[in-house]
């Protein structure tokens, strides 16, 4: 008989071996426009980030309990990474008004009082400047325009379950739709990335039920990885100058926190708390290459 707790576990350890083994081949000639490849770059992170703070765990069920979570959330980017490579190691790009939207649907269904299924719906949308002092007598301003619809199904097992704490791990197989466009004010050359990709995660959750206090306190780890996205950079006539591939994920394992009030009836009330943390240099260097960023979200859950 087929133990699909077996064949769950066995598909995260192989998801994870091969993620740790995983490399992506680029073809990018970082000589060539060096810095119209951070904000793509960062543009990646920015995504992780917000789906990381998009998830909505799913704890404490029994088999046939769904719920189905609406998250909002705004974002504003203060600092885009660290410029790697060149003469401009060690610099920040920063975000000039540059800000962004993100609206999640998540549904989740206990299929046994263990196993459950879920489905992410996820689009950003983000707009501003970003700037770079290249430490070579040239300052680079850059207009940015980015969307991204990220659609995810998967699996979950709870391998834990007592009155106070749960602990599910899920996988996930997501396909997104992304569209970002860099422009260089300096030399009017424009670096496009647009078209469909594809990735997979794996998420760890521990929940604590603070049933005196109608509070759910969650911290997880969310790790994805992914095929490339093409990049195609133009110049002022239209003319290809460069183009090449770049992760669509490099492998993170970004930490994430949600607070959840469960004092309604079938509603609760939830915050994401990784926005407070994506502001901290710490943090930013650790799990998201440099970036900062302040984030705002707030969650509401139906449960049926």
């Amino acid at each position: 008989m087929l133990n699909f707790k077996k064949c769950y576990i066995y598909a995260v350890f192989i998801v994870l071996v091969f993620s740790v083994n995983n490399t992506f081949a680029g073809g990018w000639d970082k000589e060539i426009y060096e810095y119209m490849e951070n904000p793509i770059e960062a543009t990646n992170r920015i995504v992780s980030n917000a789906i990381t703070d998009s998830y909505s765990p799913f704890s404490f069920f029994k088999e046939g309990d769904a719920t189905f979570t609406l998250n909002g959330s705004y974002f504003d980017v203060e600092i885009l990474g660290k410029i790697d490579g060149g003469e401009s190691d060690g610099n920040d790009v920063e975000g000039r008004d540059l800000s962004g939207r993100v609206l999640s649907f998540t549904f989740n269904y206990a299929v046994t009082d263990r196993f459950y299924m879920f489905g992410i719906y996820t689009n950003l949308e983000m707009d501003g400047q970003s700037y770079e002092d290249l430490n070579i007598g040239q300052d680079v301003l850059m207009d940015i325009e980015a969307t991204d619809y990220h659609y995810s199904i998967g699996l979950g097992y709870e391998f834990f379950k007592g009155e106070s704490f749960s602990m599910p791990v899920s996988l996930g197989f997501i396909y997104k739709q992304y569209d970002y466009e860099i422009y260089s004010r300096n030399d009017s050359v424009t670096n496009i990335a647009k078209g469909d990709a594809y990735a997979m995660s794996v998420i760890f959750a521990l929940s604590y039920k603070a049933s005196a206090i109608d509070l759910k306190f969650t911290p997880y780890i969310y790790t994805q990885f992914g095929t490339p996205i093409e990049m195609t950079l133009y110049d002022s006539n239209n003319n290809v100058v460069n183009s090449g591939e770049e992760p669509t994920f490099d492998l993170m394992y970004i930490p994430g926190m949600k607070v959840e009030y469960l004092g309604f009836d079938n509603f609760s009330l939830s915050i994401g708390l990784s926005g407070l943390m994506s502001n901290l240099d710490f943090y930013g260097d650790q799990f998201l290459k440099g970036l900062q960023l302040k984030t705002v979200l707030v969650g509401i859950t139906y449960s049926f």
